[in-house]
């Protein structure tokens, strides 16, 4: 499920978490989306995972003013496609961030939104595997004059608990 719901499921050696939270200073919103591992890192999950983390880092280095959001949206699609993957990316590429955490603009295969500097969204790709797990990176941008700068520092590795 792109977005999950809490349970009284009790976290297990070889579980994933996907943990999805933000910040908001004066208003403004941030999005961030990071994963966990319990122990081990199943080798299935590693190798979405490293398609997810591949496809996000191209589409962040993509992303300039004047791009067709849908154009965007495609640079992460067509990597996710290329490991016989897109079947599993079920939802927009991303969104946009301000005083609402999803706002325009929408990152999507769908949206003619030319993107301009100072726009600021997500860029989140992710795979679900129905009934077994899911993968989702989530960094929040924001598009510059001379390309963007990424507001989310925090590693892109899976981090092990």
């Amino acid at each position: 499920m792109p977005h999950g719901y809490a349970s009284d499921k009790k976290i297990e050696k070889g579980d994933i978490v996907i943990v999805d939270f933000g910040a908001c200073l004066n208003g403004l919103n941030s999005d961030i989306t990071r994963v966990f591992c319990v122990n081990k890192i199943d080798p299935r999950y590693k190798k979405a995972y490293d398609v997810i983390l591949s496809a996000q880092n191209l589409a962040i280095e993509a992303s300039r003013p004047g791009m067709l959001s849908s154009d965007l949206d495609g640079v992460a699609r067509g990597i996710i496609k290329k490991y016989g993957l897109s079947s599993y990316f079920t939802h927009t590429l991303g969104h946009g961030v301000g005083y609402d955490v999803h706002e325009e603009p929408k990152i999507s295969k769908n949206s003619s939104y030319i993107l301009e500097s100072g726009n600021v969204f997500t860029i989140e790709p992710g795979v679900y595997f129905p009934g077994d797990f899911g993968v989702r990176v989530e960094d929040t941008i924001l598009l510059t004059e001379k390309g963007h700068q990424n507001f989310c520092s925090l590693t892109k590795e899976i981090i092990k608990l």
